[in-house]
């Protein structure tokens, strides 16, 4: 079973295919927005397991041509840095489609190097576990310091919930944790409103809050989660702005990763970061409101 996943009007995305066998429909998608363009396939060791390698017979099977793979080691945790991002372009062919297999660090590569060397790029997400899939941004440590660097989304994102399934059960804690940042988001909005800083732009705060609620209802459902996490990237990326998305506990987060905070000797992921951001933002606009 497969489905077209409706995309919001006005995205740089034009193609979000959802379901068992996604996969199977990539090389037709390929060839509808790339042509014969060949195919460079990004990941880790880890997501070139899961889904890299069926990508790429995948590909073969329907004659694609591709271009020699580019897998990062997955151990220690790949780090979105910047230094991965020139690796990425040094490597990355002036024509092809750059392809990211992968949870969120991939994709921000990938999206990152792909605008450097002004290709658009197919995003293939192996985890539900950040929003940034279909974000315009990439959440980048550029010499220690943490920005978003801002490239066109991916074209097309190709989505099979069988792998996201296979992605370890604390990248869906991540994932609905940084879905759950959205309320915090969305407050800090209101007060930026209220204080005439920053207008609520109703289109994009209804794509992020109508449906919050239905997404965070069951932390279980993960296509929920991930339709949730999306549709906020799109919000971000038709606002050119993570205003919709992210807030006070994000600001937290960013600072803890250029720390590079760590717990019990290994990194801690971003949804992870933010969900400690968000309990303390939560609890300061308790407190204020009540004195």
């Amino acid at each position: 079973m497969r489905y077209s996943v409706a995309i919001p009007e006005g995205m740089e995305t034009e193609l979000f295919l959802m379901g068992e066998c996604a996969l199977a429909e990539l090389p037709a998608a390929l060839r509808r927005y790339w042509g014969d363009a060949p195919v460079m396939l990004v990941a880790d060791t880890n997501t070139w397991e899961v889904a890299g390698r069926k990508t790429a017979q995948i590909l073969e099977q329907a004659g694609i041509a591709q271009v020699k793979e580019f897998v990062f080691p997955g151990t220690p945790l790949l780090h979105p840095d910047y230094r991965h991002v020139q690796e990425l372009v040094a490597a990355m062919p002036d024509r092809c489609i750059p392809v990211s297999v992968g949870s969120g660090v991939v994709n921000d590569l990938v999206k990152c190097a792909a605008g450097e060397k002004n290709l658009r790029y197919c995003c293939i997400p192996t985890a539900p576990s950040v929003d940034g899939y279909t974000s315009s941004g990439s959440a980048l440590s550029v010499d220690n310091f943490k920005q978003t660097i801002t490239h066109l989304a991916p074209l097309a994102v190709v989505v099979e919930p069988a792998i996201l399934a296979t992605a370890p059960r604390k990248m869906l804690a991540a994932g609905y944790a940084d879905l759950a940042t959205k309320v915090v988001a969305g407050a800090d909005w209101i007060i930026a409103d209220e204080m005439k800083l920053d207008p609520i732009r109703p289109r994009i705060w209804n794509l992020v809050q109508t449906d919050l609620r239905k997404w965070l209802a069951d932390p279980d459902n993960m296509e929920h989660i991930f339709m949730g996490l999306a549709t906020t990237g799109y919000a971000m990326q038709l606002d050119k702005d993570s205003r919709s998305a992210s807030g006070a506990e994000h600001l937290m987060a960013h600072i803890w990763e250029m720390e590079n905070l760590e717990f019990e000797g290994t990194g801690v992921s971003h949804g992870f970061k933010v969900s400690i951001g968000t309990v303390v933002v939560l609890n300061l606009m308790e407190y204020v409101m009540a004195t």
